[in-house]
This record gives C-alpha cells, sequence and structure tokens, in this order.
C-alpha cells in the first residue's frame, strides 16, 4: 500500500482492493473509488485518519461497531462488506452508491418541497431504527452522510458512516486537529456537554437535518462554532418559514418534539418522528402508543431510570398529542398532551456560559479545535423490537383494509388476519420476507391500458413468499398458491398458530417481513373476471403491512420463553380521497388512530416533487 501526503496513491491495493480516485475527503478520513481485483466490482474504501487509527480506545470501539454495522442488511444503510487495518491505519470496505449526498443537493437546491422532504425523512429514520435495533447508535447523522440515488425512478436514501464517529461524546474530546463527534450543526445539547447518548441523540440530529430540508437553512446559524453550540443547548427550536408554517401547521411540533433540549421529551425512535413527519403533510396527528426500537446501547434511559428535569415552555406553537395519554405499555415520558395546554418536548436543561467555555478551555484554543466538516446482534426485547414502515400503494382500487399479528414463542407463531370490505372471494395469504417494505405506486405497471401493480412486481419489492397463511394444511412457500387452502371470504377473520420455517422467526425479528393479502376487485365486477388478464386479479396483492413490534409482550408460561407480538397495519391499496402524497400515507394508521389538526389553517395544498 502506497501513502503519499497521508492519501492512498492511485494502483495501491489494500486488502485485495485497487485504489482508483478520491470520491471525498472529511474531517474523519478519505473516501476512494476502489476495484475489487478479483470480483472486478467497484465498491468504496475509507481511510480514517492517522488521529483516529493512533486513538486505542476508538480502535477497539471500532472493531466491534464495524460487525455490528455489516450485520446490519437494510435498504437504506450503506453496506459494509470488509474492515480492518493496514500498516496502521484504520479503513472500511463499502457498496459504492452512485448519485450523490444531501448536502450536496440542498447547497444545489435549496429548500426541498415537503412531500420530497418526508420522503426521504422516511428512508433515514428507517435506516436509523435498524441501527439501533442492533445497539449501533450513529452519532454523526448529517446530511453529507446521507447518499441520495435514484432506483427504479425514485430517490433512494442511503445513510453511511456508522460505527466511525468517535466514542467521546463532548466538547472535551476535541484534539489538537479539531476533530470532534459529529458536526456541531446537527449535534445534540448531551453531546456537547457530555452527558449520556443513545438512539435519541440520532433523532435529534435527524431533526435538524429534516428542519434544513424545509427551509433550505441548517437549524442554528451563528457567528462561530461556539455560539453554534450553545444555541443547541439553550435556545429553542428554530421555527419553519412563515409560508410553510401557515400550510403545514403541525410541522413544528413534530420539529419541536425531535430537537428537545432534554433527550426525555423527544422521540423514542426515528421512525415515530418520521411518522408524524409523514402525518403532519395532511394535517392529522398519530395518537397510538411510543416505540422503542433500539436495544443495548442505543437503547433510551427511561423516565424511572433518571430523574426529572426542569421544563420551560416556549409559546406561538400549536400543539401535538403524540400518543394516547395511559395507553398501555408506553414509558410516560413518550406520551404527548392531550390538554392543549402548550407544545409536547418544551422541558430544556439550562447550562451556563461558564461551564460551556469550561469545557473548552480543557480542549484547547476554540478557533483551532473545532471542525465544521463538510463531508465525509443482541437477542430481541420483549418489550417494543423492530419498527418498520407502512407503504400503501394507490394502484388496485382497494377499499377494504384490515389488521394483522404475530406473536412469536421461539420459532411458533400464532398469526392473526382481520380486513374488511373485500371481494368475497379466495384470498391468498402469505407472510413474504427479504425487505420489509411494500411497493411505493410508482412500481405499477401499465398492462393492456391500466396501471396497477401485480404479483410479480410486488415480490421484486416485499421478497418471496416464506409462510403461507392457509386454513388448514401446510403453511410452507410450496402451498402459496393452493386457493383452496385460504380464506373465501372478504371479511377475513383468521387465526393459526404453526412453526415457521428456517429464518421466518427471525426475519420477522428484523423487520424484514410483511404480510400480504391478495385479490383485488379492480373492475367492481364483485369476481375475478379477468378483467386484467387470466388469473391476474386473484394474484395481485390487495392489501400489504410491514411488521413492527407491538408495544406489549405476552408473559411467558412457567419455564417457556418470553412471546413477542408483531403488529401489520394493512393499508389498502386503492386511493383515499383527499390524499396529496404518497409520504403523507405512511404509518399514519399504525396502531393508533388519528385526529384532525387542531389549527384553523387550510389543509396542505397538493405539491408535486422538485
Amino acid at each position: 500500500m502506497k501513502i503519499s501526503g497521508g492519501q492512498l496513491e492511485r494502483g495501491s491495493i489494500v486488502a485485495g482492493y485497487r485504489v482508483d480516485s478520491v470520491i471525498s475527503r472529511g474531517g474523519m478520513g478519505i473516501v476512494y473509488r476502489v476495484t475489487n481485483v478479483a470480483l472486478h466490482k467497484v465498491y468504496a474504501l475509507k481511510t480514517l485518519t492517522s488521529e483516529l487509527s493512533d486513538d486505542a480506545q476508538f480502535r477497539e470501539r471500532f472493531k466491534r461497531e464495524m460487525r455490528i454495522a455489516a450485520s446490519i442488511a437494510h435498504p437504506n444503510v450503506v453496506g459494509i462488506h470488509y474492515a480492518g487495518e493496514h500498516e496502521g491505519l484504520l479503513f472500511l470496505v463499502m457498496d459504492f452508491v452512485s448519485g450523490t449526498d444531501l448536502r450536496h443537493l440542498l447547497q444545489d437546491s435549496g429548500a426541498l418541497e415537503p412531500e420530497r422532504a418526508v420522503d426521504l425523512l422516511v428512508q433515514f429514520a428507517s435506516a436509523l431504527d435498524a441501527a439501533h435495533a442492533k445497539g449501533l447508535v450513529h452519532r454523526d447523522v448529517k446530511p453529507a452522510n446521507m447518499l441520495i440515488a435514484v432506483r427504479d425512478g425514485e430517490e433512494h436514501g442511503y445513510l453511511t458512516d456508522f460505527g466511525v464517529a468517535k466514542r467521546s461524546d463532548n466538547i472535551g474530546a476535541l484534539t489538537s486537529t479539531g476533530a470532534m463527534v459529529g458536526t456541531v450543526h446537527y449535534m445534540a445539547p448531551e453531546q456537547i456537554t457530555g452527558d449520556h447518548t443513545d438512539a435519541r441523540t440520532d433523532v435529534y440530529a435527524l431533526g435538524c437535518v429534516f428542519f434544513q430540508m424545509l427551509s433550505g437553512k441548517v437549524p442554528y446559524e451563528r457567528d462561530n462554532s461556539i455560539t453554534t453550540l450553545f444555541a443547541h443547548v439553550h435556545d429553542p427550536p428554530p421555527a419553519l418559514p412563515d409560508e410553510l408554517a401557515e400550510l403545514y401547521p403541525t410541522f413544528g411540533p413534530v420539529i419541536d418534539k425531535a430537537m428537545a433540549k432534554n433527550a426525555e421529551d423527544r422521540y423514542f425512535s426515528a421512525g415515530d418522528f418520521a411518522r408524524d413527519a409523514a402525518c403532519a403533510l395532511t394535517g392529522v396527528r398519530y395518537t397510538g402508543p411510543a416505540a422503542i426500537v433500539a436495544t443495548g446501547e442505543a437503547k433510551p434511559y427511561l423516565p424511572e431510570e433518571k430523574p426529572p428535569l426542569s421544563t420551560t415552555v416556549h409559546a406561538n406553537r400549536p400543539p401535538l398529542q403524540t400518543s394516547a395519554p395511559g395507553a398501555t405499555g408506553e414509558p410516560p415520558a413518550a406520551q404527548g398532551r392531550g390538554d392543549g395546554s402548550g407544545p409536547v418536548g418544551r422541558r430544556s436543561r439550562r447550562y451556563t456560559w461558564a461551564a460551556l467555555i469550561a469545557t473548552v478551555a480543557v480542549a484547547g484554543a476554540v478557533a483551532a479545535v473545532i471542525a465544521i466538516t463538510s463531508s465525509g446482534a443482541s437477542a430481541p426485547p420483549t418489550k417494543g423490537g423492530f419498527a418498520a414502515e407502512v407503504r400503501p400503494v394507490p394502484t388496485n382500487r382497494v377499499t377494504g383494509m384490515g389488521r394483522a399479528t404475530v406473536q412469536l414463542r421461539g420459532n411458533v407463531a400464532t398469526v392473526t388476519v382481520d380486513t374488511n370490505g373485500l371481494l368475497r372471494a379466495a384470498h391468498l395469504m402469505h407472510i413474504h420476507g427479504g425487505t420489509g417494505n411494500c411497493p411505493p405506486a410508482s412500481a405499477a405497471l401499465a398492462y393492456q391500458g391500466h396501471r396497477f401493480i401485480n404479483a410479480s412486481v410486488g415480490d421484486k419489492f416485499y421478497g418471496p413468499v416464506v409462510t403461507s397463511l392457509t386454513e388448514r394444511g401446510d403453511t410452507s412457500p410450496a402451498s402459496h398458491l393452493s386457493s383452496g387452502l385460504f380464506p373465501q371470504v372478504g371479511n377475513i377473520r383468521y387465526k393459526r398458530t404453526f412453526t415457521l420455517g428456517p429464518g421466518v422467526a427471525q426475519q420477522i425479528r428484523d423487520g424484514l417481513a410483511v404480510i400480504v393479502v391478495h385479490g383485488i376487485n379492480y373492475d367492481g365486477a364483485s369476481a375475478y373476471d379477468g378483467y386484467l388478464g387470466s388469473g391476474v386479479e386473484a394474484s395481485a396483492p390487495a392489501l400489504c403491512g410491514p411488521l413492527f413490534p407491538a408495544q406489549t409482550a405476552v408473559a411467558p408460561r412457567t419455564g417457556g420463553a418470553s412471546a413477542i407480538t408483531f403488529q401489520a397495519s394493512l393499508r389498502l391499496y386503492g386511493p383515499t380521497p383527499g390524499q396529496q402524497s404518497l409520504a403523507s400515507l405512511f404509518w399514519c394508521h399504525g396502531g393508533g388512530k388519528l385526529v384532525a389538526s387542531t389549527s384553523t389553517s387550510e389543509q396542505p395544498r397538493a405539491r408535486a416533487p422538485t
């Protein structure tokens, strides 16, 4: 391996990868485009700065967290294929993503249309939930670490740089060359003050990024880094531009909650944040229970584990109720205010300038040490678990809807499916595994003059059948087309206990499974009449719901294993009157209920993504 001026020379070979060119440079290291010599496949290789490589504590954590990061199989996470060290230099090899990053997109485009911003937020939040479920905190969520490519005509977001940020999450960790955890524009208060960090630290940073996507500006534009850090600790979350706030009055409270100074007042999961943002597009509020998907070091402290802190209320924002008061299994700190007395998430700790500057003084001269960078398996819990998004596809003209649960005891599953309003006919029902995603509207194809999602297109998004939800007999994928074994009614009331095939239970626990009810009545003829072609209507997906963990676990039998319940909100694929965007449909029916916004402002106008 040849190194010249701290940079790998073109043509150098590192662990079987040939260096082709430099992609980007940042405060943590340099990213190269490389080619696997044996496979002739292109990857991205990141070398970390010599300062990080020489830090013994960081080296050990890097090796441990790279193993965790490499285990995250998620469509919105940049895959890691190799990590190690060579001649004292730490490096990792990742998927090569052909596209741009959010930092450059915002520089070029400015503020994004709300629908586009929420769509990207949902994807990055899903990636964070997957990492938090593995016990991994990112600690450096920022636009430069959010890659964007175009797949099948749609923007696809990838989160990168897991496990790379330094462990010491405070200003005291500043070094002589200016490396510090996070970028000052996206740093949570607890990173600045040296307090405990967990999944909510990433939620705060994601809130900062979402504000920037909507407004085109970082949350706290100050004269220098110290005043920016002070604003993160002391100042209330910024207000959105007046026009945007008027069109989407509930966006403000959602951002307030994500960027609450006190971590206990924030969302417990990135997925809950993204869900509320999606609901805010149509001026509605989610009132179901909060979700805690994080485990291990990423798991948030619950209220009983940390004493409550003083509160400060800021005015001029409409209240947002984010959970049903008294909902069972919900952490009290995650409950929103339902009395209309003020915004959610308004408690904040107060720190003095003297304390902040004293901490900085330990690190050295302020101007020299703060860098603003510009690029750059544990078992499932018995409470909470792995959240997943819900993506309805408004093309298949289905007017029904439904709900499903999977209760797991090891590999034994008790599955329930309830639907209403489907065609009175046979309905194939399956658990599909591999992605945990339902197909978006853009996946619809034109067939005989009609646009809809057929079975083969659906499979590309949610993966193959891994379990057949038959009423009797075989439940393996081999029976997935045996129509006589499935319900023959539109109002399905299904419940069955059986042993899952190899690996299926783990896919459910990992958030990689969906339940699909097939059979559509596309032309309203009340029968499968071949309108779209022979057998097409009977096999086309009608309802699809990613499985996500319920808030409560079933008490184990004496001497038995704990049971975890997973729920899927089977959203209809047909359009609902008044729907303005795909993103506004996500998650708003994830087990709770919807209530109209308390604002008297007009409903949001439809806007096309830019």
